[in-house]
């Protein structure tokens, strides 16, 4: 595999040379290097999840982390609500 986002093989850096050129730079940079390296086992590991078939359970998966993510939004809300009414529904006495 790569090392990088964009390999420097691919024409897309030849339609940016300026920015080709910055990232040419910053790899010199100690920090950068420290920085970029997590990001860049990030961008492998997201390849591999990518490329990853849609199947019954990747797709059954997809469903309950967003039902999971949505859940407990959709219950806070409704309690702050209850709790402090604002805008057009006013707090009946």
């Amino acid at each position: 595999g790569t090392t990088e986002i964009i390999p420097s093989s691919t024409s897309l850096w030849k339609e940016y040379p300026h920015l080709a050129h910055l990232y040419d730079v910053f790899q010199g940079v100690p920090e950068f290097t420290a920085v970029h390296a997590p990001f860049l086992a990030f961008c492998k590991r997201y390849r591999q999840v990518r490329g990853l078939k849609d199947t019954p359970l990747t797709r059954a998966r997809g469903v309950l982390t967003t039902i999971s993510s949505f859940l407990p939004y959709a219950i806070w809300n409704a309690v702050l609500a209850k709790l402090y009414p604002f805008g057009p529904r006013q707090r009946q006495r």
